[in-house]
C-alpha cells in the first residue's frame, strides 16, 4: 500500500487507526498526524512502512467532529420561533398570576386589619388607622362602623392584567372578608 488516501476496506467495516507510525520522524506527534495525513491524501514516502490498523479509536468520531460545526440559520429559526410562541402564550398568563396575587395580598392584609380593629371597636377603643402595604388604599374602620354593620373597602394595586383586579370587602360588625366579583380597578 502506497497511497494511504486511497479507499481502504477495513476503515470502511469499522476498524479504528493506531498510534502506530508510519516512520520514526513523525514518534510522538499521535495519532492526528495520521489522521490527516490519511485524510489530506498524502503519499508515503519510498520505503516507509503504512500504518497499522487495529481497533483504538473510531474514525467516525474524528470525523463528525470535523464537519459538525454549528448550527443552521433554519435550526436557529425554529428555536427562535418555538420561544415566541412559548413567551406569547406564558407572559398573559404571569399577568393575570400577579394580579391574583396582588388581590390575594390585600385581602390578606385587610382581614388582619379587620380581626384588630373589630377588637378594639368591641371594646369601644377608636380603631387604629389602615396603613396600606399590600393594597393600594383602604377604608379606616370607625366605633360607628362597627356599630351600624358597614363595610370597609380594600383596593389592590395595579400589577399585570388590572381586569381581574378584585375589591376586598369587609363586614365592619363581623370582620368577614370577601373579595368582590371581578371589577376593573
Amino acid at each position: 500500500m502506497r497511497h494511504l488516501g486511497g479507499f481502504v476496506p477495513e476503515l470502511a467495516q469499522g476498524a479504528f487507526l493506531s498510534a502506530g507510525c508510519c516512520h520514526h520522524a513523525c514518534r510522538g506527534v499521535g495519532r492526528g498526524w495520521h489522521l490527516a495525513r490519511n485524510l489530506l491524501r498524502i503519499p508515503v514516502p519510498d520505503g516507509r512502512r503504512p500504518m497499522r490498523i487495529h481497533q483504538s479509536r473510531p474514525l467516525g468520531d474524528v470525523l463528525m467532529k470535523k464537519m459538525q460545526q454549528g448550527f443552521t440559520l433554519i435550526e436557529l429559526m425554529i428555536v427562535v420561533a418555538i420561544i415566541a410562541i412559548l413567551a406569547a402564550i406564558a407572559l398573559p398568563q404571569y399577568r393575570n398570576y400577579t394580579q391574583r396575587s396582588a388581590n390575594g395580598a390585600c385581602m390578606a392584609e385587610g382581614k388582619a386589619y379587620m380581626s384588630t380593629a373589630v377588637a378594639d371597636a368591641a371594646d369601644n377603643r377608636a380603631p387604629a388607622d389602615f396603613n396600606a402595604k399590600a393594597c393600594a388604599k383602604g377604608d379606616d374602620m370607625t366605633t360607628t362602623l362597627y356599630s351600624t354593620g358597614g363595610s370597609v373597602n380594600f383596593t389592590p394595586p395595579k400589577k399585570g392584567n388590572a381586569s381581574i383586579g378584585q375589591i376586598t370587602r369587609c363586614e365592619a360588625g363581623s370582620g368577614t372578608c370577601r373579595l368582590l366579583p371581578e371589577a376593573p380597578l
